[in-house]
């Protein structure tokens, strides 16, 4: 998709005057991120054309090339064996389990998935020599857009495969494939959404061409908006001066960022990065919603979950002297449970509650009377034997669900109504026993 011959002018020219205190230039937006990648962004610095450090399996190899100048995949028996989720600690049972199959140990035990190629940076593709930047175009154009990259895998480490701009109002302005000019060794379908297919079918465009078009459409006053935007920059190539980082704007702490997902679900009750793949158009409204928020332009009711976890309120008492409406509403179907696995709820309203004149402001000038209702919620899981210890990980996600939709509406689960239940067909108590011995622990409630 080529961006539009005409410069479109802000459409809202109060949002582009009220994001200048959360603009960074691009070596502030790398320092911030150095902060918390200098480890990795150290062991990158060591790497050379041939000798690197793999960044999955942390093991030290040499890169060979065939006679076509491609990399050579790895034997069978020296795969690349490495956790591709997190390590996250567990302070239940004091252990680390990694997020992909609740594993336990280093890296290279118990590893549960293998490639054929090691995955490295090598610093001097991405040397800032080498980078285009907005100021080399004359021209002006003071809109805000928002930006993201979704990343594949080369021989140079993870370039771009796909890319999208956003305007303020969600629409977009610019998107297309690109294709690396080294061969893809791993198309990250999980994280990227691309395949080998899906690329050759295209249409797609060179880098030379992304960066072309680019320029003509971010010019050196245009704001750009992105979470971890230096990254997605570092793909493109790209430099630029006017950056919003949602990252800076939102802060976790010093040493651990929040990642959109949660970023998304907190602020805008919006689920995104589910299943498999991720959407690059997606991510980028994502960010320039979340920076309406901050400025307070977001003018949306699903603000206060209105949309999503209610259906429309029916009004059932108005008192015309004191200016006060109760409301009753009941969680939508996707309010209260997830998506992931076979999960089941049941929603008893159990207790109404008069909302008063106890009010949250929704953007700017802006109120709805908030709806309080007391739920009975019951999560299940049918699960055979051999799939229980995921149906633990599943739960424990769901309940995180839940726990922070709670937080987010000022509720708090009452620890002594809260049970849990397993119910496995097919199984004696005495191995069920030393089931939970293993893994039954696990569970946060």
């Amino acid at each position: 998709m080529a961006p539009t011959n005409e410069i479109d002018p802000p459409q809202n020219e109060s949002l582009y005057n009220m994001l200048q205190s959360f603009i960074r230039s691009h070596e502030q937006v790398d320092e911030h991120s150095d902060s918390f990648d200098r480890f990795i962004n150290e062991e990158r610095a060591k790497n050379t054309v041939k000798d690197r450090k793999c960044e999955r399996c942390e093991r030290k190899y040499k890169v060979e090339m065939d006679r076509d100048g491609n990399p050579k995949p790895l034997k069978k028996n020296k795969q690349c064996k490495y956790h591709p989720g997190r390590l996250r600690y567990n302070n239940y049972d004091d252990q680390d389990y990694y997020s992909c199959c609740n594993a336990t140990g280093s890296r290279s035990d118990n590893s549960c998935k293998s490639h054929n190629f090691h995955v490295s940076e090598y610093p001097g593709f991405f040397n800032k020599s080498e980078f285009v930047s907005t100021t080399e175009r004359s021209g002006t154009n003071k809109a805000v857009y928002a930006l993201d990259c979704e990343m594949c895998v080369t021989i140079n480490g993870y370039e771009c495969c796909r890319v999208s701009v956003v305007k303020e109002d969600y629409s977009i302005a610019y998107e297309t494939l690109v294709r690396p000019d080294d061969e893809i060794i791993d198309y990250v379908f999980n994280y990227s959404g691309i395949t080998k297919e899906i690329l050759e079918q295209g249409p797609s465009k060179s880098l030379k061409d992304v960066q072309n078009d680019l320029l003509e459409l971010i010019k050196e006053d245009t704001i750009l908006i992105g979470h971890s935007i230096g990254n997605d920059l570092k793909s493109l190539k790209l430099s630029h001066n006017k950056l919003v980082d949602t990252v800076i704007a939102f802060p976790y702490n010093s040493f651990k960022r929040n990642s959109l997902r949660w970023l998304a679900r907190k602020y805008l009750y919006e689920r995104i990065q589910i299943g498999y793949g991720h959407d690059s158009a997606v991510d980028a409204r994502t960010c320039m919603k979340l920076m309406q928020v901050k400025v307070g332009l977001y003018i949306d009711t699903r603000l206060l979950g209105w949309d999503e976890l209610y259906k429309k309120p029916e009004v059932l008492h108005h008192d015309d002297d004191a200016d006060e409406t109760e409301t009753r509403s009941k969680p939508d179907k996707d309010g209260g449970q997830s998506s992931e696995g076979q999960v089941g709820a049941e929603h008893r309203e159990a207790e109404d509650h008069r909302g008063g004149d106890q009010q949250r402001p929704v953007g700017r000038g802006i109120k709805k009377p908030e709806p309080f209702v007391k739920d009975d919620i019951q999560l299940y899981i049918n699960c055979k034997p051999e799939e229980l210890e995921c149906a633990i990980a599943v739960m424990n996600n769901i309940l995180c669900d839940v726990v922070a939709w709670s937080e987010t509406h000022g509720l708090k689960l009452n620890p002594r109504k809260t049970q849990r239940a397993f119910i496995v067909n097919r199984i004696g108590s005495g191995e069920f026993s030393e089931i939970l011995k293993t893994c039954g622990n696990r569970l946060i409630v």
